[in-house]
């Protein structure tokens, strides 16, 4: 699953708030379920704030290239319309 980190910060699960949701991104990876893309990392590192910090504390791995990711990106979506 790729996922856009800004919006659950700014929204839903704030870091003072969730910490468990940012924790629970970190172990999905760690499961090798969740991933996020270099776009969203590079937009994520532009900020200077927690995300930030987050973003650098994740292995590389996180992070996928956008284009070799197309492919994941078709399975979720398939996945999702059932």
């Amino acid at each position: 699953m790729q996922i856009s980190l800004s919006p659950a910060k700014n929204l839903y699960y704030q870091f003072g708030f969730c910490q468990a949701f940012w924790d629970f991104l970190a172990t999905m990876h760690q499961k090798g379920i969740v991933f996020s893309i270099q776009a969203v990392k590079q937009e994520m590192l532009r900020q200077n704030d927690s995300l930030k910090d987050w973003v650098n504390a994740q292995p590389d791995t996180f992070f996928e290239d956008h284009y070799q990711s197309a492919a994941s990106y078709a399975t979720l979506m398939n996945y999702a319309q059932g």
